[in-house]
């Protein structure tokens, strides 16, 4: 009965059984092995040594070792980052069951750490040991190349000796892993400055590599800042590079950390067809100070086929400075969210609107036009009133029917809130509430919120899930206590 169950289920129950204790299911049987080897091989991480030692020899030979099918079966997620780890080999958490490839400069860098301890390597050997085991791991689904040290060539030729490796080197081996992954890649994950990310994707600009890449579905950039770069390759290296996925692109994911202007990469942006989600995270006024049209224009154009929309958009020093969000507010309000342009098929919208009025009427308006079919919303970071509620859940068409998942924060958490949300979001199954108090004065205790909740009964209310905090932290067990009883539908709440 129990070999009837499937490998994923078990992998789950597995992924719980302490490391010492799992080992000793090897010898049991097959369908143990099968299941010890999938949690133990599924996640491979390896990491530059914190110092120069002969561990670094161990950590190139884990990679070697993939070669062998009996191990290279199991893997679906390799890492391999250039972030030094004390241990010879540790695990990463074991909650992803895709198989995300680290690759680079980092297997280089291990490479570059044992030939200064005074061990020969040969690159070519060593480009093409990954290459053999690249080929080995045919159940790739995600590639993740992580760059944070900026550009690889200039660590590499900053170590003595002929074996340096010259940008052509880095370029090709990048070339030989996106040839290897293409056909079999869905995710595609890229992390870094701007012009080491340039560096590695320029390869994949004159070859066919791009266009073996027909799975991919999901590409995300991560975009860390650097002083000395320049925005110049967004424009004619990195957009051209994601309009080669235009056909069959589902999800683009654009994180930008401050000071990196977004405005020429959004402007030179083509046209997916199969575009369904779309995440930004980005300060506003850094990213768009000069020109929004060209974010604007690429959110409207596939504002029929979107499904999901994540806009973090928070400025930069908005906390201090309240002006600095005039500038977003205007644009949700008088450019993004107009009548004329419904995100007619969107599902799942999360939304920093800002603290000003002009922005918080966007976001009702979007919900007014585009939320016929909303079944998740998350207002991101602004403390909303209680009549600022009322009017934000008010705006969902036929009476937020469809939504299933609210997530906001409210400056008061109170009785009188979960009245509001109870009739007007009266068929959500999850609430996630983040409050600063309970009420004015002396109304603000735990104890006059048990006192309101000892007298009422939300039995109609399908609630299967409630998060509630307080300034961050969770509400204590009592009210928590409080709360399960007024609501008989939860089955979990924190």
């Amino acid at each position: 009965m129990l070999s009837q169950l499937p490998l994923e289920v078990w992998l789950l129950i597995a992924e719980h059984i302490p490391e010492d204790t799992l080992k000793n299911l090897y010898g049991v049987n097959r369908l143990f092995f099968d299941l010890a080897m999938g949690v133990r091989y599924r996640v491979v991480k390896l990491n530059p040594p914190a110092s120069v030692s002969e561990a670094s020899i161990s950590a190139l030979n884990r990679v070697l070792r993939l070669q062998d099918p009996l191990l290279s079966q199991y893997v679906r997620r390799l890492q391999i980052s250039n972030v030094p780890q004390p241990e010879a080999y540790a695990l990463p958490p074991r909650t992803e069951p895709s198989l995300v490839q680290y690759f680079g400069s980092k297997l280089l860098e291990a490479a570059a750490f044992v030939r200064d301890a005074g061990f020969h390597v040969d690159h070519a050997k060593v480009q093409q040991a990954l290459q053999l085991v690249l080929e080995s791991l045919p159940k790739v689904s995600e590639l993740a190349i992580e760059l944070w040290k900026v550009p690889v060539v200039h660590q590499l030729n900053n170590l003595s000796g002929p074996q340096a490796l010259s940008a052509d080197e880095v370029q090709g081996l990048a070339r030989n892993v996106y040839s290897s992954l293409a056909l079999s890649l869905h995710t595609l994950v890229l992390t870094g400055m701007p012009d080491s990310l340039a560096q590695l994707i320029e390869p994949l600009l004159d070859s066919k590599a791009t266009m073996e890449m027909s799975n991919l579905r999901r590409l995300e950039l991560h975009i860390v800042h650097d002083p000395g770069s320049t925005t110049r390759p967004w424009s004619e290296i990195v957009a051209p590079f994601v309009n080669s996925f235009g056909p069959h692109l589902e999800e683009l994911r654009v994180v930008s950390y401050p000071a990196i202007s977004l405005s020429g990469f959004f402007n030179a942006l083509g046209n997916f067809p199969c575009l369904r989600t779309i995440h930004v995270y980005a300060p506003f006024n850094a990213a768009f100070q000069h020109d929004a049209q060209g974010f604007i224009r690429f959110l409207h154009r596939h504002a029929s086929t979107l499904q999901t929309l994540t806009l973090r958009l928070n400025p930069n020093r908005s906390a201090l400075n309240s002006d600095a969000e005039a500038s977003l507010s205007n644009c949700l309000d008088h450019d993004l969210f107009v009548q004329d342009v419904p995100f007619c098929g969107l599902r799942q919208l999360t939304i920093y609107p800002t603290r000003l009025q002009a922005g918080q009427d966007a976001v009702t308006r979007c919900l007014q036009v585009s939320g016929r079919l909303l079944t998740s919303l998350a207002v991101r970071d602004s403390y909303y009133t209680q009549a600022q509620v009322d009017d934000l859940v008010s705006a969902l068409p036929h009476g937020g029917a469809t939504l299933r998942r609210l997530r906001m924060n409210v400056l008061i958490l109170n009785g009188t809130l979960l009245d509001l949300l109870s009739v007007k979001t009266a068929f959500i199954v999850e609430l996630t509430i983040s409050s600063m108090v309970y009420g004015v004065g002396d109304e603000d205790s735990p104890t006059h919120f048990q006192h309101e909740l000892s007298q009422r009964s939300y039995h109609g209310w399908p609630l299967h899930t409630i998060n509630l905090r307080q300034k961050g932290a969770e509400l204590d067990k009592s009210t928590m206590e409080c709360i399960a009883r007024c609501l008989p539908s939860l089955a979990t709440s924190c």
